[in-house]
């Protein structure tokens, strides 16, 4: 199927190559055609002026018509180039993927949380986690959305319902390499939009104060009416006070004008990108209930999100004529500009301030979603678990860890009913102890979040993972690390006995010696039998194994064994019933050269 796959994103990356290319020779072909006919109609206007007059100048009018529909030609030709290069961009990003390359794609390192009950030991964030595997995000708000999927448990419901919306978009390939190559023209759109949105939440100036209103109109109209009068008797000191008149209005407000101005400047683009984006959304057909209960947020009151947002980047547009200091001038002495632009910008704010915000959860709520659908894509092989209404009730057949390539990936099955129930795995070192308990709380993750997981058929039971597998010490805060580790257990206890949670343990308190460490394992195990939790234990501990005995419905033993033959260790890396019957430590110490 990886094959197919990268023949697959191969073909596309020539079909937009080739489009890429055809858009080229037009925007080519564009330019010369601009150019010839500004030079052919200033030429003309010249000659025609100077030979003939004022009369025939209605001559040269379709060339300058044509030079200004050539202008905006070449505007659309140089966003589809940037558009079809994002589609090649985006191919090859896939291709290397596919091949175990995740580099190219945000970390989110900076949603790394030690505090959190899973993320760290699972590997959620930062280089190589499971966030850059399925991060295709092209906003900050949806990087936010899709690490809050990962970091946050479902009820059955809500899952089911993403798992629809995931699987629908990741069949439309086109829909969602098409809605990104799109996204990937925004740029900083995390510090733009709280710019954005601090401006919406600003008081306004100049909207509903009548006096505003009506100078606005007032003011600008009396200023025309003296230009025309002046041609026949008017004094031009009239239409000078006007002038000066409405630079003294905008002037007395600038320094607030300007305060608004910080926020919104230059944000034009982005906020017709946004339009694009929504406009994707709004004009898609959708099966899945999800989907559709997003999209009915764009145009409630029958108000189109796209057309709304087209307008403010309009006005936006216009505002930021005032950057041009003597064009600022001049639209301010004519028209009062800066407050006829916001007047208008803010009767959109007062309009459009709530679903403006809500417009942008619904884009960010797809781009999350989109990211899980391009994971489901990618791995065809990969099921969407069923989600059991039977509390506690898991059935991991065939389960593995989806960042395992898969000729390095080795699967196990594992069955869990009921409340309080304790598997303890014993085995020697790199038996595959750890690896085991991070594919079952990856897989969880995936499933609670909505995506299809790593597995010939996974069973589960939604439920608050809780996990304590790597714990460090804390230098700034004096902690040892199994003090850290005594925090964590006290943590999980406390949390088992008012919430059920699916715990994954992997060598319980490292930190002090055998004796107490075996006491206060049994100790932490008979605690959590009497919850309403279910835990994996990983453990050298062999002691640990005797529990299965003393409480034979709550406890059962499981292993990962190796072979020793002429000196050399083989793993098969196979979840087995029972007791490990050899460790290894001594004997890689030996293979290390230290004497044993």
């Amino acid at each position: 199927m990886t094959k197919s796959l990268t023949n697959f994103y191969s073909e596309e990356q020539n079909r937009q190559q080739k489009l890429f290319d055809l858009n080229q020779k037009k925007l080519n072909r564009t330019v010369w055609l601009r150019l010839s006919s500004f030079v052919i109609g200033l030429g003309l206007t010249i000659y025609l002026i100077k030979d003939f007059g004022w009369s025939y100048i209605w001559l040269a009018i379709p060339f300058m018509i044509l030079f200004f529909y050539l202008v905006k030609k070449h505007e659309h030709l140089k966003w589809l180039k940037a558009y079809y290069k994002n589609r090649i961009q985006i191919c090859e990003e896939e291709s290397s993927s596919i091949k175990g390359n995740h580099k190219m794609f945000d970390d989110g390192k900076n949603f790394i949380d030690p505090a959190h009950p899973y993320s760290s030991d699972m590997d959620l964030f930062g280089r190589n986690s499971l966030f850059q595997f399925l991060n295709r995000c092209i906003s900050l708000g949806g990087r936010i959305k899709l690490a809050d999927l990962l970091r946050n448990k479902s009820d059955k419901k809500t899952i089911e319902k993403r798992q629809s919306a995931v699987q629908e978009l990741g069949h439309n390939f086109e829909w969602r390499h098409d809605f990104r190559a799109n996204g990937l023209m925004l740029e900083n759109d995390g510090e733009d939009k709280s710019e954005i949105l601090k401006w919406l939440e600003e008081d306004d100036l100049f909207y509903k104060n009548r006096f505003f209103e009506a100078a606005s109109i007032v003011l600008p109209l009396f200023v025309f009416l003296s230009i025309i009068l002046s041609f026949w008797f008017l004094p031009d000191r009239i239409i000078i006070l006007f002038m000066f008149l409405q630079l003294g209005i905008v002037g007395g407000f600038l320094r607030k004008i300007n305060r608004q101005h910080v926020n919104i400047s230059r944000k034009h683009d982005l906020i017709r990108q946004f339009g694009k984006l929504l406009f994707k959304i709004e004009h898609q057909e959708f099966k899945a209930d999800l989907l559709n209960e997003l999209k009915s947020n764009l145009t409630k009151d029958k108000l189109s999100s796209e057309k709304e947002i087209e307008k403010l980047s309009n006005l936006l547009r216009l505002f930021d004529n005032r950057l041009n200091m003597i064009a600022g001038l001049v639209l301010n002495a004519l028209f009062m500009w800066d407050i006829q632009c916001l007047i208008r910008m803010e009767k959109w704010k007062n309009k459009n301030k709530d679903r403006f915000t809500s417009w942008l959860e619904v884009l960010e709520e797809y781009d999350a979603l989109a990211s899980l659908g391009n994971y489901s894509y990618n791995n065809p092989d990969y099921i969407y678990p069923e989600v059991s209404e039977t509390i506690h009730q898991y059935q991991f057949t065939e389960n593995a860890h989806p960042l395992i390539p898969l000729n390095e990936r080795i699967a196990n099955s594992m069955q869990i009913l009921g409340n309080g129930q304790m598997t303890i795995i014993t085995g020697s070192n790199m038996a595959g102890k750890s690896t085991f308990l991070r594919s079952l709380g990856v897989n969880l993750i995936l499933a609670m979040s909505g995506a299809p997981v790593c597995a010939k058929e996974f069973v589960f039971y939604p439920v608050q993972l809780f996990s304590n597998m790597r714990v460090g010490d804390d230098l700034a805060n004096r902690e040892s690390t199994f003090y850290a580790e005594l925090k964590r257990l006290k943590q999980i206890i406390e949390k088992a006995e008012n919430t059920e949670l699916f715990i994954l343990l992997d060598e319980i308190l490292k930190g002090t010696n055998s004796a107490d460490k075996l006491t206060g394992s049994i100790a932490l195990i008979r605690q959590l039998v009497d919850t309403k939790s279910v835990g994996v234990i990983a453990t050298h501990d062999l002691a640990l194994g005797e529990l299965e005995t003393e409480i034979p419905a709550k406890v059962r033993n499981f292993n990962f064994e190796v072979e020793i033959k002429n000196d050399e260790f083989y793993f098969d890396y196979k979840l087995k019933p029972g007791i490990c019957k050899v460790l290894n430590a001594t004997e890689l110490m030996k293979k290390m050269g230290l004497k044993v």
